[in-house]
């Protein structure tokens, strides 16, 4: 499986470069859950993947959150075929806590152009 993705996450590359952010190798996540084989996490993850892909759309309006992200699943895939827990734990919390962090500022930039605004200073 490790070698299957660092084959796609080498193929990426170029077109990351170019700008195309069409696949940032979400294919990871896939990988990481079916590797984990556990039902109940599966089970989750079905029920609340309509929410995960809405969540996912709001960040990808962040200024280059895409690109971003890529770089942060090529983080926990080099920490994975380390074979190494604590870097992998680590670059996975690290992508959980930017792609929150991201989520958090498009939340509020939706928010803000809900309100009404003044004119005049009133």
């Amino acid at each position: 499986r490790l070698n299957y993705l660092r084959s796609h996450f080498e193929s990426l590359r170029p077109r990351i470069a170019a700008g195309d952010h069409s696949d940032v190798g979400d294919l990871l996540h896939e990988e990481i859950f079916a590797a984990c084989n556990n039902r109940r996490l599966e089970q989750l993850i079905s029920i609340y993947q309509g929410q995960i892909q809405w969540l996912q759309g709001l960040t990808q309006s962040m200024p280059d959150r895409l690109a971003r992200a890529y770089r942060e699943h090529e983080s926990v895939l080099s920490a994975l075929e380390s074979r190494d827990p604590a870097w992998a734990e680590s670059a996975m919390r690290a992508h959980i806590r930017a792609t929150l962090d991201d989520l958090v500022a498009a939340l509020e930039l939706s928010e803000e152009s809900k309100r009404p605004r003044r004119q005049n200073g009133r």
